[in-house]
């Protein structure tokens, strides 16, 4: 089996996890929700993908290379909110801490970091990209993915070079940039050719395709309306496209040995118990090597070994662990993470311990409100404490 190099888009899953997310604070007042989101997310990929290599790409700021050749590229863009701009030094510390190398480059987006890694990387290394950002689907080839999360950032689609295929009728990846060359994009603000909208872009890169020989064929194009707009927008078309086209020669080490995965460091135990992300060290130590801490509640040590962790993302999970509930004989041992301020406070994190299982209840487990009935109920039997 091939070594894995995952590659991830930090600042796409980050913003995705701000918007998906309730908001989250620590006692302190510092907001985490986009952070908890990305870790849970990664947690996630390590346990599926189990790669050997690892890096995590951000943009590092508004202004690139392309900035430069179009002053308009992404300038519609609202201003990252506060509470978003605060958690990006905290994400890349976390993430650092964890023996994740992260990288940022004046002048590049995370889509050319990504994109060198994906064309320069050892043939034999199978590259997986994860983004929110359909640009970077011109990068899949043979050896290449690209995990897209779709909405928020659970709901993921796998393209390959057939997935690419099936939902782009017949086309090779690397066209994506010439669809956008005449279509444009609204969400990065690519003129294209004013008029020409999806379906007959893909119909004339079908036909032809690449811009250049649609520019090269205009008498050949039907409709006379269509005509004009590509005569009138020849170098609007070329633009785009280059301003589409992702950049393979960014100035980053391609050495793929530099981004081994390395045990956590100690640091990040505290870390992570600073931003009060319950057991989410003992998460990580689980994929990522590193030393991990008992179960401790009220004094009284109950060793992991031997213990499994559940994390409670499905309803037939959630219906595992209330059923469990409902048989238990004995108290069962239950501690809780709270977020938010007052009077708005709400549960962030539970761990339960019952039939020799700790099950995990996160942000995105979509069961609290059972497990706030379980809470209330008094007719079931707690042990607790600091919640």
């Amino acid at each position: 089996m091939a070594d894995k190099f995952l590659v991830i888009d930090g600042s796409s899953l980050i913003h995705r996890a701000f918007f998906a997310l309730p908001p989250l604070t620590t006692r302190q007042g510092i907001h985490t929700g986009a952070v908890y989101g990305l870790c849970n997310m990664l947690l996630k990929l390590l346990d599926e993908v189990k790669p050997r290599y690892m890096a995590v790409a951000f943009d590092k700021s508004r202004k690139t290379f392309r900035s430069k050749l179009y002053a308009e590229y992404k300038a519609q863009r609202k201003p990252t909110p506060s509470e978003l701009s605060e958690q990006f030094p905290l994400a890349m510390k976390v993430l650092e801490c964890m023996g994740i190398r992260t990288l940022e480059l004046d002048d590049y987006e995370a889509d050319d970091i990504i994109g060198t890694f994906a064309v320069h990387a050892p043939q034999e290394v199978e590259v997986i990209i994860v983004t929110g950002d359909r640009d970077e689907l011109q990068l899949i080839d043979k050896r290449t993915k690209v995990f897209y999360t779709k909405r928020g950032i659970s709901d993921i689609q796998i393209f390959d070079e057939a997935e690419f295929a099936a939902n782009y009728e017949g086309l090779q990846p690397k066209q994506l940039i010439e669809l956008k060359g005449l279509m444009g994009d609204t969400s990065d603000n690519i003129p294209g050719v004013p008029g020409v909208g999806p379906k007959t872009a893909m119909k004339l890169i079908k036909e032809y395709g690449n811009v250049e020989t649609v520019l090269e064929n205009i008498e050949k194009v039907s409709g006379k309306s269509l005509k004009t707009k590509l005569t009138d927008n020849k170098e609007s078309a070329l633009l785009s496209k280059q301003l589409a086209t992702i950049c393979t020669e960014a100035p980053v080490d391609t050495a793929v040995q530099t981004y081994e995965l390395q045990p956590m460091k100690e640091e990040a135990r505290t870390l992570l118990q600073d931003l009060e992300f319950s057991n989410m060290y003992e998460r990580f130590a689980a994929v990522l090597g590193g030393a991990q801490d008992s179960f401790d509640l009220f004094g009284e040590a109950v060793e992991q070994e031997g213990l499994s962790q559940v994390a409670v993302n499905t309803p037939q999970l959630a219906e595992e662990l209330f059923g469990a509930l409902a048989k238990a004989k004995q108290p069962v041992a239950v501690h809780a993470q709270v977020a938010g301020q007052l009077p708005e406070m709400y549960f962030s994190s539970a761990e339960i311990l019952v039939d020799d299982k700790i099950y995990v209840l996160d942000a995105q487990s979509g069961c609290w409100d059972k497990f706030d009935g379980w809470l209330s109920d008094a007719g079931s039997k707690k042990l607790t404490i600091d919640s």
